[in-house]
C-alpha cells in the first residue's frame, strides 16, 4: 500500500508539471492568435473575446495550481478551450474554418491531462459538434459566412500545426520516458524473479542447491539418459564428527568450513553435474557419466577434498567424510529412493570406521530394515518396561574377591527377534531414546546397589556406562544426584564409565557435568582404553579414577608380545598416576595369572561369570568370594 501511494504521488507531480508546461504553451499561442487577429484588419471581435476568455481561464488555472486544486484547473482549461474553439468554428464558417484543426489538439490535451471521464466527455462533445456543424453546412439551417483564404488563415494554420507538433512531441517524449521506465521496471522484475528463483533453489549458507532444487535437477538428468551405457551416480556425503568442530571452534568457524568445502566440491563437477546441501553437514553430489567412468576414483577425490587442511580464522582444521553411493537406474529411479539408498550406504561407511565410501547393496538395505525394526521395538520395549540390568562382577586380583559389578542393559522381554546389546544400544544412542532409558539405568543401578548393601555387601560398588549423548544434556547430573538421594546411596559407590570420545569434545556442558560429578564423590572410569585417543592429559584434567583395558588386548595377552608390551606399559603408567586398572574380557587362568604378575588391579570376564540377572548375582555373591578366595 505504501509503495502504491508513493508511485501515485510521483505520477501526480509529473502531471502537474506537464500541465503547467502546456498552460504556458497554450497561453503563448493564444496571445499569438490575438496578435494575428489584431493585425489581420478584419472584424473578428467575437473570436478575440473568446480567445481572451481562454487566456483568462489559463491565468485562473495558474492560480488554482498554486492552491493545489489542479483537478479544477484542468477542467476549467480544457472545457474553456473546447467550448471556445467550437464557438469560433461556428462563427467563422463551420467546418471550413482553420479552427477545426484545433480539435485533434484538444483531444490530445484531454487525453494527456484529463481523466477518463473528462476525455470521453470532451471527445463526445466534439463529435456531436462536428456532426452538428456538418449538418448545418449541408442543410444550410443557419447560413455561415464564407471564409476566404488569407494571410490570417495561413498564420492560424501554421500556429495550430506548430501547437499540434508540440503536443505530439510532448506525448512522444512522455511515451519514451514511460517505455524506458517500464523497461527498467521490467529489468528489475526479471532480476527479482531470478533472485527469488535462486533463493528458492539455493541453500543460503553455501550457495549450493537445496533439496527441492536437487530433486528437480536429478529428474532432468534422469530424463536425459537415452543410452544404456549412461548412469547417474548419487553420492551422499556426511562430514565425520563435524559437531566437534562446532563445539571446539564455534558455529561461525563451522559455517566457514562448510562454505570452503562446498566451493571445493564445485571444482570437481562438470557444468551438467549437481551439488546440493541437504542441511547440517550432509551433502549430495549427482553426476551423469558412462559405465566406463571410474566412480571409485571420483569418490576418492571427494574424500581428498574433505581431508584437505582448511584454514578457518587462522586455524588449520582437518576433516574426514563418509560417502554413500547409489547408482541410477541400477539401484532405482526416484530421487527419494536413491537418496535413502545412498544414505544407507553412507551409514555403512560410518560403521566401517568413517573416512571411506560404500556402495548401496541389498544386504545393506536389509540391515537398514533390521535397524528400523529394532528402533520400533525399542520404543515398545520402553513403554512395556521390557528392559533389565544384568551384572558382571569385577574381581580384585590381589585378593580374588568381588568388589564391584558392571551394570549392563539387557532387552529381556518382548524381544522375539532376540536383538543383542551390540545391536540395539548403538541405535539407542543415535536417538533421543537414550535419555529416557539412560535415566532408568542410573536409577535402577542405584536401587540395586543399595539393595546389596542392605543384604550385607556394604562395600560393593556398581558401574554404569554413559554415552556422550547423555552428557550433552544439562539435566544428566541432576538425574544422578536425585537417584543417589532417592536410594540413600553414598556417591563413592557409583562409578560412571565413559569413553575417551566424551573427554575430547571440549564441550562446556560435558566438562561442567563431569566436574559436578567428581565434586560429589562419584568415581570416573575410562572404558575401552588404548583403542581410542589415549591422551594422558584428559586423565589428569578430569581426575579419572580408573582405566579399563579393552578386551581386544587382553584376549591375546599370552600370545602376542606387542599386546603384552602395551598392557604392561599402560598398567605401569596408570599406577604412576595413581589410577586403578581393570582388564576386560578375561577368559582363561593363564591370562589372569599374567595380569596378576603385571599387578593389574581388577579384572572381569567369563573366567568368573558372564553378566547375570539381579537375583542370580546377589545369590551367588558369597559363593563367588568363597571360591575366588580359595583359588
Amino acid at each position: 500500500m505504501k509503495v502504491s501511494h508513493y508511485n501515485s504521488n510521483i505520477n501526480n507531480v509529473f502531471l502537474v508539471k506537464r500541465f503547467r508546461q502546456l498552460l504556458w504553451v497554450t497561453l503563448v499561442f493564444s496571445l499569438l492568435f490575438i496578435v494575428n487577429i489584431l493585425f489581420s484588419g478584419r472584424d473578428l471581435t467575437g473570436t478575440l473575446v473568446i480567445i481572451s476568455t481562454i487566456v483568462c481561464a489559463i491565468l485562473l488555472s495558474f492560480y488554482l495550481l498554486k492552491t493545489e486544486r489542479e483537478h479544477l484547473a484542468r477542467g476549467i482549461t480544457l472545457w474553456s478551450i473546447t467550448i471556445g474553439i467550437t464557438y469560433i468554428t461556428w462563427m467563422n464558417g463551420g467546418l471550413r474554418d482553420s479552427s477545426i484543426l484545433c480539435y485533434p489538439v484538444i483531444i490530445n490535451f484531454s487525453a494527456l491531462l484529463g481523466g477518463v471521464k473528462m476525455f470521453l466527455s470532451i471527445l463526445a462533445y466534439l463529435i456531436v459538434a462536428i456532426i452538428f456543424l456538418g449538418a448545418n453546412s449541408i442543410n444550410n439551417w443557419t447560413p455561415s459566412p464564407l471564409t476566404t483564404l488569407g494571410a490570417e488563415q495561413v498564420v492560424d494554420i501554421v500556429l495550430i500545426t506548430i501547437l499540434s507538433a508540440y503536443v505530439a512531441w510532448v506525448i512522444n517524449a512522455d511515451m519514451k520516458v514511460t517505455l524506458k521506465r517500464l523497461g527498467l521496471e521490467n529489468d528489475k522484475a526479471t532480476a527479482s524473479q531470478q533472485t527469488i528463483q535462486l533463493l528458492l533453489e539455493q541453500e543460503p549458507l553455501t550457495g549450493l542447491l537445496n533439496r527441492n532444487a536437487c530433486e528437480d535437477y536429478y529428474q532432468k538428468l534422469l530424463a536425459q539418459i537415452k543410452d544404456k551405457d549412461e548412469l547417474i551416480t548419487l553420492l551422499f556425503i556426511d562430514l565425520d564428527n563435524f559437531k566437534n568442530i562446532n563445539d571446539s571452534f564455534g558455529h561461525n568457524a563451522g559455517d566457514e568450513l562448510l562454505i570452503a568445502i562446498s566451493n571445493e566440491f564445485k571444482k570437481l563437477l562438470l557444468p551438467t553435474d549437481v551439488a546440493c546441501r541437504l542441511g547440517g553437514d550432509e551433502f549430495v553430489l549427482i553426476i551423469k557419466r558412462d559405465k566406463q567412468f571410474d566412480i571409485n576414483k571420483f569418490a576418492t577425490s571427494v574424500m581428498q577434498v574433505i581431508a584437505t587442511p582448511y584454514y578457518v580464522f587462522e586455524t588449520s582444521i582437518r576433516m574426514t567424510g563418509s560417502v554413500g553411493i547409489a547408482i541410477a537406474p541400477i539401484d532405482g529411479r526416484e530421487f527419494d529412493e536413491m537418496r535413502k539408498k545412498a544414505d544407507i550406504a553412507m551409514y555403512e561407511s560410518k560403521q566401517l570406521g568413517k573416512n571411506t565410501f560404500s556402495y548401496y547393496s541389498k544386504e545393506l538395505h536389509e540391515e537398514a530394515l533390521r535397524k528400523t525394526s529394532i528402533l520400533t521395538g525399542l520404543k515398545d520395549a520402553i513403554e512395556q518396561e521390557s528392559f533389565d540390568l544384568h551384572f558382571q562382577p569385577k574381581v580384585n586380583l590381589s585378593n580374588g574377591k568381588v568388589e564391584s559389578a558392571e551394570a549392563l542393559l539387557r532387552w529381556s522381554r518382548d524381544n522375539p527377534s532376540g536383538f543383542m546389546p551390540d545391536e540395539f544400544i548403538p541405535i539407542l544412542e543415535s536417538t533421543e531414546l537414550i535419555h529416557e532409558i539412560g535415566k532408568w539405568v542410573i536409577d535402577e543401578a542405584c536401587r540395586v546397589c543399595k539393595k546389596w548393601h542392605d543384604a550385607g555387601f556394604d562395600q560393593l560398588c556398581i558401574s554404569v556406562n554413559v554415552s556422550s549423548v547423555q552428557f550433552m544434556r544439562n539435566s544428566f547430573k541432576t538425574h544422578v544426584f536425585n537417584a543417589l538421594k532417592k536410594y540413600d546411596l553414598a556417591p563413592e559407590f557409583l562409578e560412571i564409565e565413559l569413553t575417551e570420545h566424551v573427554l575430547i569434545q571440549h564441550n562446556a556442558t560435558i566438562t561442567a557435568q563431569l566436574k559436578s560429578l567428581k565434586d560429589l564423590g562419584i568415581q570416573l572410569s575410562i572404558d575401552d582404553f588404548v583403542t581410542g585417543y589415549s591422551n594422558l592429559s584428559y586423565l589428569i584434567n578430569f581426575k579419572v579414577d580408573t582405566i579399563k583395558l579393552d578386551k581386544s588386548f587382553i584376549l591375546e595377552l599370552n600370545t602376542s608380545k606387542n599386546h603384552f608390551a602395551v598392557v604392561k606399559a599402560v598398567i605401569q603408567m596408570a599406577h604412576i598416576l595413581n589410577l586403578n586398572v581393570v582388564a576386560e574380557g578375561v577368559e582363561t587362568t593363564a591370562v589372569r595369572n599374567i595380569l596378576v604378575n603385571l599387578k593389574c588391579d581388577f579384572a572381569q570376564g567369563y573366567l568368573w561369570s558372564k553378566a547375570v540377572p539381579e537375583k542370580q548375582f546377589i545369590d551367588s555373591l558369597e559363593s563367588f568370594n568363597k571360591v575366588l578366595t580359595v583359588s
